[in-house]
């Protein structure tokens, strides 16, 4: 991973690797941008909820992805134009990478639900089906993102702490 924003986007982004998307592999800022041929970036950007967006900014990009040898020798839609979005952390404190990473599934598959394919891994990426199930709509997200962050907090509360 180049920097540190890279590696905080990950943490949602990897999610796309699960999809037919490109992840930002095979350019210089893998995870901070992605997008496909198909994907209409700008509707995206209209259409998606601000609470999916805390502590980021959003900008559309166009890009094609391209071989770069010992990191992304064979990228999703390599030397394809790509409409994509680019991830730009304006507040590390605020920014909650899993939370934007859903929303922006849960809007593409609004506006894209025939072009957007789950790949069979995307399952083994979130922990389960649970998550494929609610970005294709069949449950409210907000609520199901609230019941992961306070499983995250029993979790953090209980966890051993082994650095101070």
């Amino acid at each position: 991973m180049p920097d540190a924003d890279t590696a905080l986007c990950y943490v949602g982004a990897c999610l796309f690797e699960g999809l037919n998307l490109n992840e930002g592999r095979g350019t210089d800022t893998p995870f901070q941008i992605f997008g496909a041929p198909w994907l209409d970036a700008e509707k995206l950007l209209q259409e998606i909820a601000p609470e999916f967006l805390a502590g980021t900014r959003l900008t559309t990009t166009e890009y094609t992805p391209r071989s770069i040898p010992g990191k992304a020798a064979s990228p999703i839609y390599l030397n394809d134009s790509c409409r994509g979005v680019r991830i730009t952390i304006a507040d590390r404190a605020a920014f909650r990478p899993f939370t934007l990473a859903c929303g922006l599934i849960r809007t593409i598959y609004a506006l894209h639900g025939s072009q957007l394919e789950f790949k069979d891994h995307f399952d083994r990426l979130a922990g389960g089906p649970a998550l494929r199930e609610v970005l294709r709509g069949k449950q409210d997200i907000s609520q199901w993102l609230a019941d992961v962050e306070k499983d995250l907090a029993d979790y953090d509360a209980a966890r051993p702490r082994l650095y101070a």
